[in-house]
């Protein structure tokens, strides 16, 4: 653990905005509970729950043929 801050405290004394920029990345995936890398937090007002028409409808038609296929 404290590897990882001495070499936060390196980047931000070399360079402030892009170090802030890697700390505050971390700090998100780290409330949100997220092991990968490379994730980014979706947008402010991103509504994950919301589906669009025709993704919706297409997943429905898959369920029903797979429910078809396990008969």
């Amino acid at each position: 653990m404290e590897e990882k801050l001495s070499i936060e405290v390196t980047k931000l004394k070399r360079d402030a905005a892009a170090a802030v920029t890697t700390i505050l990345k971390n700090k998100d995936r780290n409330e949100a509970s997220v092991e990968d890398p490379c994730y980014t937090p979706p947008p402010p007002g991103d509504n994950p729950t919301h589906q669009d028409p025709t993704c919706a409808r297409e997943l429905k038609e898959v369920r029903e043929e797979l429910d078809k296929l396990r008969r």
